[in-house]
This record gives C-alpha cells, sequence and structure tokens, in this order.
C-alpha cells in the first residue's frame, strides 16, 4: 500500500473467485489485516453501484485523494532529496492530458526516476484516470507541484543542476545546444531534470531559456523527406514515446 494516501475500508465481491485472482484477492486481504484496514463484502451489483459502473475486478479501496507534494521554492526541495547527487527528475511543463499525464507517471517509475516535478499551473491533476494509465506508479513515485517554476529552475541551475529539454525550438538556434538521443552525453554523478512540454506548443519559455541542451530524436527516414508528402503528417512523436527513449 502506499503512504501517500489514507485507507478508510475495502469492499470484496461476495462471490467465489478462482485462479491468479483469487490468489491477489488473498493477498490484498492480507495487507488489510496488516496495516488494520477495514474489510466488507458486498453483492456484485452493490460493488458495481459503489464503482459507478466502471471496472473493478471484484475489489474496491476507499481511500483519501492523491495530491502533489507543494514544493514552496528550491530550497525546499533540497531539503527533501535522499541523495546528494545522482537525482533524475522528470519536469512536465503543460502536460494536460491525463492519458499522456498518466503514461508519463508509468513511464518514469519504471525507468527509475525519482519523481516528477510539474508547475502549479496549466498541468493535469492527478485523476482517476491519470491513475489507471499509471498502472498504479501514481502512488509509487513523488509528485511536486511548484508554485513558481522559472524561479525554480534558476536556484536549481545555480546549484548545480542539469536542464536537458525536448522540443525546445529551432536547431539552427545557435543559442542552444541541440544534441541527438544518441549523442547526448550526461554527467553521470550530476542531478537532472529531463523536461517535457505539451504536444501543441512544447516548452514554455520559462523552461525553455533555462535549458543546457536540447535533444532531438531524429526520424529514420532520409531528411530530403521531411516536409513532403505524406512523411509531413508524421513527423514528431507522442510525448509519452518521446520520454521512454
Amino acid at each position: 500500500c502506499s503512504t501517500k494516501r489514507n485507507y478508510v475500508r475495502l469492499f470484496l465481491e461476495k462471490s467465489e473467485s478462482q485462479g491468479e485472482l483469487a490468489k491477489k484477492i488473498e493477498t490484498i486481504q492480507k495487507l488489510c489485516k496488516e496495516r488494520k484496514i477495514n474489510v466488507r463484502s458486498m453483492s456484485k451489483g452493490q460493488l458495481s453501484r459503489l464503482s459507478q459502473g466502471k471496472a473493478h475486478q471484484k475489489v474496491v479501496l476507499y481511500c483519501s485523494k492523491l495530491e502533489f507534494v507543494p514544493i514552496k521554492n528550491y530550497e525546499s526541495f533540497k531539503q527533501i532529496l535522499t541523495k546528494p547527487s545522482k537525482n533524475v527528475y522528470l519536469l512536465l511543463d503543460h502536460v494536460t492530458d491525463p492519458q499522456n499525464f498518466g503514461a508519463l507517471i508509468r513511464t518514469g517509475f519504471f525507468l527509475g526516476a525519482d519523481g516528477i516535478i510539474i508547475g502549479k499551473d496549466g498541468s493535469c491533476p492527478i485523476t482517476s484516470a491519470v491513475a489507471k494509465v499509471s498502472a498504479g506508479a501514481v502512488d509509487l513515485i513523488p509528485l511536486y507541484q511548484v508554485k513558481y517554476l522559472e524561479q525554480f529552475l534558476a536556484a536549481a541551475k545555480n546549484d548545480g543542476w542539469n536542464l536537458i529539454g525536448t522540443a525546445c525550438g529551432d536547431p539552427e538556434d545557435t543559442e542552444k545546444k541541440f544534441v541527438t538521443v544518441e549523442d547526448i552525453k550526461v554527467n553521470s554523478n550530476a542531478n537532472a531534470f529531463l523536461a517535457f512540454g505539451s504536444e501543441g506548443g512544447g516548452l514554455s519559455t520559462d523552461v525553455k531559456k533555462h535549458i543546457d541542451e536540447c535533444v532531438n530524436i531524429p526520424p529514420k527516414n532520409d531528411s530530403k523527406n521531411m516536409g513532403v508528402y505524406p512523411y509531413n503528417i508524421v513527423d514528431s512523436l507522442n510525448v509519452t514515446v518521446a520520454a521512454g527513449i
């Protein structure tokens, strides 16, 4: 069970379960007993009404809503770090789609990110859809919300953090360092933020101004075909796919 929620009661369907599902339900009941969570049995119809018609696999857990951990500034964030170096956090800038947000949480947890940071405004809240798409990772990885993201990044950069961005502008912009995903070189001991923006607008100006390197994932099609039909129809990756790469 996650320590990020308060658990009130577990509801189970009265019908007999068999095979792997029965073993899982038995494990869930054991965990509830260990954590002194009340368990109540009810009919299939009652459980379906309780879950508002959504799939429940004979189990419904009544618990508190999951919230972001608020971060006032970089110094308060620094106090909660569990290690001085080698921290890697996903920075999600105005990612509003719950499917993408949930998938990014799942990807971040699976690939070992230390946590996820979002800005206070213009980002997706933690919803049931996000939780489902994350496959439970939403309860396992730290989720932080920063009120003043631009000031936060400026302070982190001054303290030695690297900020690596994606979709951060024109590769011809000589003020930024653009590298392909194959060529990127990061100090393995450094702390880093991996920034991903919205699919429509990419990274915001407040984030882009602090970028150290802009990572480009080049298509495998011949470059001379880019911008030419039909190659111009698919000219980028979904943000969750890009994050996984």
